[in-house]
């Protein structure tokens, strides 16, 4: 599926750090998690507001090259987020099932701004990231989607997104994650 010529999408960098944190720190971006909630964070230093050690985490691995997802474009204007990364660079997504890591990466994560919203962007980001991943080295990619009618974890996707893009599913993770699966090799 093609992105029509209004969307892109470029990987999180230093040089693109200025796009990501002026979408996070925009009206009802995700100001308050960073990407981080899935992600290993050193011990906040007291004093630093945590919304603060958030954003100094991840701009430390993304400074780092430690590959961290996608920032979606609209029109050239910032305007998504897919965080799709090596598994191993994540806690422990799948809750107790075990599945493998060796060249696994997950997605964990959308954001498409409001103005954005309900014009397939998400189904673009997931194709982008799949082709990310793919490029990196990935052999299979994870999902963690919830069903629609979930009160929680929404910014994981949904279940028919991932089905509909013939991930297999695998397993619950918790009481409403589900792990979703697919080969790219």
């Amino acid at each position: 599926m093609n992105a029509p010529n209004e969307y892109s999408f470029q990987e999180l960098s230093p040089s693109t750090w200025g796009d990501f944190q002026s979408l996070f720190e925009s009206r009802g971006g995700p100001k308050n998690c960073w990407c981080m909630v899935w992600r290993n964070a050193p011990v906040r230093s007291a004093g630093l507001p945590e919304k603060e050690h958030k954003k100094a985490c991840m701009k430390v691995r993304v400074f780092s090259g430690v590959p961290n997802g996608l920032i979606g474009y609209s029109r050239g204007t910032p305007a998504a987020w897919c965080s799709v990364a090596p598994k191993t660079t994540y806690k422990n997504l799948t809750g107790t099932l075990n599945t493998s890591t060796e060249n696994v990466w997950s997605i964990v994560c959308f954001y498409v701004r409001k103005a954005d919203q309900g014009q397939g962007f998400q189904r673009f980001l997931l194709h982008s990231a799949i082709e990310y991943a793919k490029s990196k080295g990935c052999t299979s990619i994870e999902a963690y989607p919830v069903e629609r009618t979930s009160p929680s974890y929404r910014f994981m996707g949904f279940v028919d997104l991932f089905e509909e893009e013939e991930f297999s599913y695998l397993g619950e993770a918790g009481t409403r994650r589900k792990i979703y699966r697919k080969s790219l090799a």
